[in-house]
């Protein structure tokens, strides 16, 4: 499943990896961080169903929402 994971804006693409492999997620191929004003980021994601219940631990990690692909969730 695609999921946006909303991040501190420092947070480093290769960080949030690390954080995302343990969870059975990686970031999409040729994905960039997208700043969302001055402190955040968003990174589009390849992850299981329930990754927003198994990034909820992760404080680096601020949201996972769907990402708005026409797949059906």
């Amino acid at each position: 499943m695609r999921w946006l994971v909303t991040t501190g804006r420092d947070v480093p693409l290769d960080a949030l990896k690390r954080l995302l492999s343990p969870l059975g997620a990686e970031v999409a191929q040729d994905a960039t961080p997208v700043p969302l004003g001055d402190t955040e980021q968003v990174v589009s994601v390849e992850g299981p169903r329930d990754l927003p219940v198994r990034a909820a631990a992760k404080p680096e990690i601020r949201s996972v929402d769907p990402d708005s692909d026409m797949e059906l969730y």
